[in-house]
């Protein structure tokens, strides 16, 4: 099954995509905070000021898991994972990041 959004998955993307699906996730269009499919994104823990100003990457997509865990021992509001294409790899993993949680994610504003 392809991701149902405006982008072009590469493969990477694709299986972080497939795997998400295989635990339970299903693609959602009402994430809180403006956060949608080609938004551009910064993680919280990055606090430099190019990544404040500018972002990081963007949503490939957005997904969540119902009925949740998370949510149903009351740990948490709803249980949303991203898959985020980043600028650059400063990991030497790739620029994919699946598994981003949306309350670790700043929108950012153009």
């Amino acid at each position: 099954m392809a991701a149902p959004t405006a982008l072009v998955l590469t493969s990477a993307e694709q299986r972080e995509y497939d795997d998400l699906l295989k635990r339970g996730y299903r693609d959602i269009i009402d994430a809180p905070r403006e956060i949608r499919v080609g938004a551009r994104v910064r993680h919280r823990g990055e606090q430099y000021m190019a990544a404040v100003k500018s972002g990081t990457g963007f949503v490939v997509a957005v997904m969540e898991k119902t009925p949740s865990a998370w949510v149903s021992a009351g740990w948490g509001p709803r249980d949303i994972e991203l898959i985020v294409r980043t600028d650059q790899d400063r990991h030497g993993t790739g620029r994919l990041i699946g598994c981003w949680a949306d309350y670790h994610t700043v929108v950012i504003k153009p």
